[in-house]
């Protein structure tokens, strides 16, 4: 009976140092103190998908409960309660979103003038664009996400990158992504979690 006296005040004495105090819920809270976030992808030929699923894996590694979400599921009303996104843009042809990304980007261009400049004030946000510098219209479609959404009120939180299928689109990535992780880990407040040794 004193043992598990003792062993109580022990656990709640050190439950600022411990993750585990928060249990009872469920719910791994210090595994993923960044919070929930979504990695959207605009994908014809394969390679946003590619780069969404090592965000996704990389995210939950840096503090994220990241998920890959493909735009061809696109739906308004679940979209606005996102809270943090990453948004893998190709373009396509002349300029055009892929075809999965279609939808999302005709409500994003907010076209009909439907949507408010604060429609998405509750979303943390940062893009890539996939394009090549062969076609008119490079990384259109990236440039475009990037633009309506801090239209709409949404907030960048890193900078927007792209990256050249023609020259070195994966090195273009890869740079990108390795500066973006610590810059997060610093807006989210979780530490050293980027990989920075302060």
């Amino acid at each position: 009976m004193l043992a598990a006296a003792f062993m109580l005040f022990r656990s709640k004495g050190s439950s600022n140092s411990s993750s585990g105090g928060n249990t009872k819920n469920g719910k791994p809270a210090e595994k993923f103190p960044g919070g929930p976030m979504t990695i959207f992808f605009g994908s014809q030929t394969g390679t946003a998908e590619s780069f969404a699923r090592t965000l996704m894996e990389e995210g939950r590694e840096n503090g994220f409960d990241a998920k890959m979400a493909d735009l061809e599921d696109f739906q308004p009303d679940s979209f606005q309660e996102e809270k943090t996104a990453i948004f893998l843009m190709a373009t396509y042809g002349e300029g055009e979103p892929t075809d999965n990304a279609a939808d999302f980007a005709k409500w994003l261009s907010n076209e009909n003038g439907d949507l408010t400049d604060t429609q998405l004030e509750g979303l943390k946000y940062t893009v890539f664009g996939l394009g090549n510098r062969q076609y008119e219209h490079y990384n259109r479609q990236g440039k475009l996400t990037n633009k309506h959404l801090s239209m709409l009120g949404a907030q960048r939180v890193f900078t927007y990158g792209e990256g050249d299928d023609d020259a070195s689109l994966e090195e273009d990535f890869e740079a990108w992504k390795d500066q973006m992780w610590p810059a997060l880990g610093t807006a989210f407040g979780l530490g050293s979690s980027g990989g920075s040794h302060g």
